[in-house]
């Protein structure tokens, strides 16, 4: 339950007084209204596998609102080599269920990223 002093949903807090999804309500009391704030997703945890796939760890479970995620526009991988070259890496999303805490994307890199005699190695997403 929640009471944002409004009866607008999108807020936080419902239009029936309930927490929206992905937000936490605090602080209310019958002469103070609720504060609600948005739960961010992070990610905290990136594992490159024998077959340079990606998979990422996020600190809850995600779910794409458009239903689907686009490679390079809603996500994009960089790989930076040995020497400090730097380029974005071409993947597909690997099939699985949602909500996950995990992304598995199947990169189109035929050069080992997890490392080897590349040790200085760079991953962002």
């Amino acid at each position: 339950m929640c009471d944002d002093g409004n009866t607008k949903s999108g807020d936080g807090c419902s239009s029936k007084c309930l927490t929206e999804k992905d937000y936490t309500c605090s602080g209310g009391y019958p002469y103070k209204k609720d504060s609600c704030s948005y739960i961010s997703t992070e990610i905290i945890g990136l594992e490159v596998n024998n077959y340079n796939d990606v998979i990422v760890k996020f600190s809850r479970p995600i779910y794409f609102r458009n239903g689907t995620l686009i490679p390079n526009k809603d996500l994009s991988i960089t790989y930076r080599n040995h020497l400090g070259g730097q380029s974005i890496i071409d993947f597909d999303l690997l099939n699985y269920p949602l909500p996950s805490r995990f992304l598995f994307l199947k990169t189109k890199i035929y050069e080992d990223i997890r490392g080897g005699v590349f040790k200085d190695t760079l991953i962002s997403v």
